[in-house]
């Protein structure tokens, strides 16, 4: 004849089995939930194209590089996916120009559309601003920047130099890729110049800038300049031309 087990030990089976049926239906539950949604990973593309006289020939810029006072720039940049896009101007390190977006725009850009800073038919003129180099920059990301909103809201000089150095980081830490391809990019003047694009991937925020030491006094443009220099925002540096 078999003993009874003792209530003590008829417990712990019980237990022993509770546990054994919460640990399989929480088996089941995982295995049968969805993985939770991955993290876009967003590519931005971008280049710069400077001209150092009216009608003289087109390159690209390369971020530390000199440019004559008098210079002319345009920027074009293209995200992968849709998002919002903040194109900057540091002016030294206490004063920042936003150049894009300006007016109604809300800064919402569409997946693989080309954008062109400061816009049809405008270029931006480079002025020399003090001892520290410019700064110009491209911020793409799935949402609004915070900290690009608010110092632009509020741009004391503390702020706007926190903004720089964080763009600048920002800029640092992703390593730039090159496909070896070169795209034509259009200029307000009708013209083309073929330039490598800079790309930069990954998850968060992505940032493209150039630090721009300008050089020299500012070059005067002749009277009659050409009609691209039309309708272009006004700007102590970058001025519009």
């Amino acid at each position: 004849m078999i003993a009874p087990l003792p209530h003590q030990a008829r417990g712990a089976g019980l237990r022993l089995l509770v546990l054994t049926l919460l640990a399989q239906a929480a088996v089941v539950v995982f295995t049968e939930s969805p993985p939770p949604p991955a993290t876009p990973t967003l590519r931005l593309a971008a280049a710069a194209v400077t001209e150092s006289r009216i009608g003289g020939s087109l390159q690209a810029l390369r971020s530390g590089e000199p440019l004559e006072a008098g210079s002319r720039l345009q920027l074009t940049f293209q995200p992968s996916l849709d998002s919002w896009t903040s194109v900057l101007w540091f002016e030294g390190d206490d004063r920042v120009v936003p150049l894009y977006p300006t007016g109604d725009q809300e800064g919402w850009t569409a997946a693989g559309t080309s954008y062109a800073v400061p816009g049809p038919g405008s270029w931006l003129r480079v002025t020399p601003t003090g001892a520290t180099d410019d700064f110009v920059v491209v911020l793409s990301a799935l949402r609004p920047d915070a900290a690009v909103q608010a110092t632009l809201s509020d741009p004391t000089p503390d702020a706007v130099r926190a903004l720089r150095r964080r763009l600048e980081a920002m800029s640092d830490a992703r390593h730039r890729l090159t496909d070896g391809v070169e795209r034509f990019v259009p200029t307000p003047d009708g013209r083309a110049v073929a330039v490598p694009w800079n790309e930069v991937r990954g998850t968060g925020a992505l940032v493209i800038g150039w630090r721009i030491a300008v050089e020299s006094p500012a070059w005067q443009a002749p009277s009659t300049s050409l009609s691209s220099a039309q309708g272009s925002p006004g700007r102590s540096s970058p001025s519009g031309s």
